[in-house]
C-alpha cells in the first residue's frame, strides 16, 4: 500500500465524516418528541378538546397523547387549587365569626388560579394539536427533502488513486 493509498483513504475518512455531518445535520429532542407522538388525529383532537372542556383535570391532554407534557400540570394545579378553595372556605364560612372578621380572601384567590387554569387548559386543548400537527407535517417535509448545501466528497483524480476532493452544492 503507497502512501498516495493512505492519504486517500485517511481523507475518505474525513470527508465522509464531515459531509455526513453536514448533508445530515442533527435534529433536537423536541423534534423527536414530536415526530415521536406522530400527528394527532381528528377524532382524538375533538375528543381531548371536549373533555378539556366538560370535566378537565388533564383528561383532554391525555386523550391528545401531551399529558406527559402539559396535562399533568393541569391535575395538578387544579386539584390543588380547589383543595386550597376548600381549605381556606373554612375561614369563609365561620358561623361563629362575625361578618367583618371573615377572610374569603384565600378562597377567592383559589377560586381565581382554578379558573385561570381551566381557560388556559381548554385553550391550549384546542389550540395546541394543530400547532403539533403542523410541526409534525414541516418535520416530515424536512426529512423527505433532498439535501441543500454544501457537500464534499473524496474521489480519486486518476486511475492510481491520487486523493482528490469532489465538492457539489445543491440549493
Amino acid at each position: 500500500m503507497g502512501a498516495p493509498t493512505r492519504s486517500f483513504i485517511l481523507l475518505s475518512a474525513v470527508f465522509c465524516i464531515v459531509s455526513c455531518h453536514v448533508a445530515f445535520g442533527t435534529i433536537s429532542e423536541d423534534d423527536e418528541e414530536i415526530l415521536r407522538r406522530g400527528p394527532i388525529s381528528k377524532s382524538d383532537y375533538l375528543l381531548g378538546s371536549v373533555l378539556a372542556v366538560v370535566p378537565g383535570f388533564g383528561i383532554g391532554h391525555a386523550v391528545e397523547g401531551s399529558y406527559k407534557n402539559k396535562g399533568w400540570f393541569f391535575s395538578v394545579g387544579e386539584v390543588g387549587a380547589l383543595f386550597g378553595a376548600v381549605a381556606f372556605a373554612k375561614d369563609c364560612h365561620d358561623p361563629f365569626a362575625s361578618s367583618s372578621i371573615k377572610n374569603c380572601g384565600g378562597t377567592y384567590v383559589m377560586a381565581g388560579v382554578y379558573a385561570a387554569l381551566r381557560i388556559w387548559e381548554i385553550f391550549d386543548a384546542w389550540i395546541a394539536p394543530s400547532r403539533q400537527n403542523i410541526l409534525y407535517d414541516r418535520l416530515k417535509w424536512d426529512m423527505k427533502r433532498e439535501y441543500q448545501g454544501l457537500l464534499l466528497m473524496p474521489m480519486p483524480l486518476t486511475s492510481k488513486n491520487i486523493p482528490g476532493i469532489a465538492a457539489s452544492y445543491t440549493f
